[in-house]
């Protein structure tokens, strides 16, 4: 584990790795980051999975001044409305997603002629 190739200290300080299951929930994911930050002297909350989770951790990181660091939540908030000085989002985000597939069809489109309106259907069953 990473802790362990820096000899389980930085700084001088032990490094601990922790872990929690807040079922992505944003009230279980909210009280267990103010708990780590607060009582746990937790200096970085390193991932976040779920977009509400993500928000509410994000929340807490601000009020209390600390790092939160994620990758898995896409949710385009977390680096709009709601970006917080204390949080990086670090992979993809929606508007990433959507953009890299759907640009190129309006590229086409607008190459041949067709429609600048982009249709799209989906079967279900």
């Amino acid at each position: 584990m990473a802790a362990e190739d820096f000899g389980g200290k930085e700084l001088g300080r032990p490094i601990e790795v922790l872990a929690a299951d807040t079922a992505t929930k944003a009230d279980l994911s909210f009280a267990q980051a103010r708990e780590w930050f607060t009582n746990g002297h937790v200096a970085a909350i390193m991932e976040v999975v779920g977009s509400s989770a993500a928000l509410a951790v994000q929340e807490v990181g601000r009020i209390q001044n600390k790092i939160v660091m994620m990758s898995a939540p896409a949710s385009l908030p977390l680096i709009n409305e709601n970006c917080s000085p204390t949080s990086v989002l670090y992979t993809y985000t929606t508007y990433s997603l959507a953009i890299r597939w759907v640009r190129p069809s309006w590229r086409r489109a607008a190459r041949s002629g067709s429609s600048s309106r982009l249709t799209t259907s989906a079967r279900t069953g």
